[in-house]
């Protein structure tokens, strides 16, 4: 990679999780029969669902990883509420917090979504490895602007 590359890249990674995350990011209740969560994942193309409480505050997560083993191991036929399936602690991202510090957290904690939160812990959007990967390769070619909301992260 040559100097200019480098430095675009650099220059990208301080972008701000509200730059690139997508939006908006597929909730459902905590009380959602995890059949349902999976197949609202599939219609929309998602790769998590964040666990909202009636406040709107994030209380947890469900990613495709958790829907693969819940199918392997059968627990799945017994549709379990998402409350009683979900990650409960989540590592999150602020509006304003650069790509760069949030790809560190995915890269240290082996994590593929990072739900990005407001003061009050309500969902905003998600940041995927998918939505980095996207930034980087418009980066490289010159051509980065911030995305428009979509609601696409797998």
């Amino acid at each position: 990679m040559g100097g200019g590359s480098a430095w675009r890249v650099e220059s990208c990674l301080s972008s701000r999780a509200v730059e690139v995350m997508s939006t908006p990011p597929l909730t459902v209740a905590p009380e959602t029969p995890i059949w349902d969560v999976a197949r609202r994942m599939y219609e929309g193309n998602a790769g998590s669902a964040l666990v909202v409480g009636n406040d709107g505050a994030l209380e947890g997560i469900i990613t495709r990883r958790d829907i693969l083993y819940l199918v392997a191991t059968g627990a799945a036929a017994r549709n379990p509420p998402a409350a009683r399936v979900m990650t409960r602690s989540v590592i999150t991202a602020r509006p304003d917090e650069p790509v760069g510090a949030i790809l560190s957290k995915m890269t240290e904690l082996g994590l593929r979504h990072i739900p990005v939160i407001d003061d009050r812990g309500r969902p905003l959007g998600m940041v995927s490895l998918w939505d980095i990967a996207l930034l980087l390769a418009s980066c490289l070619k010159g051509e980065w602007k911030p995305r428009p909301t979509t609601n696409r992260n797998p």
